[in-house]
């Protein structure tokens, strides 16, 4: 049974983030161009974005659309960033072995 999104670990937000992308075939590089993301009360994960540190009120860091943006898990701030491409490469592995794609 598959856990809800806001149970959900920063490394297991991330891979959920792009693994539709991943099983319609997606390129990392069409991922990185789309810059989407995800978001609820106790989670908020993205391709590319911004960090905001505690207490500020503007964005204090821009990350590239080359990595995954945890900022909130579980309802808590967490600020994790993922490679994309690592987690892209999980992600196909994982939907390989379970014949997904």
């Amino acid at each position: 049974m598959k856990k809800e999104t806001s149970e959900l670990t920063p490394f297991e937000l991330a891979k959920d983030l792009i693994e539709s992308d991943v099983r319609h075939g997606r390129t990392i590089r069409e991922i990185m161009a789309g810059q989407h993301g995800m978001g609820g009360p106790d989670y908020h994960a993205s391709v590319g974005g911004w960090i905001f540190k505690k207490g500020d009120k503007v964005a204090s860091e821009s990350i590239p659309s080359s990595k995954i943006v945890i900022e909130t898990a579980q309802g808590k701030k967490v600020d994790v960033i993922f490679s994309l491409t690592k987690i892209y490469n999980i992600v196909k592995n994982e939907l390989t072995q379970q014949s997904l794609i």
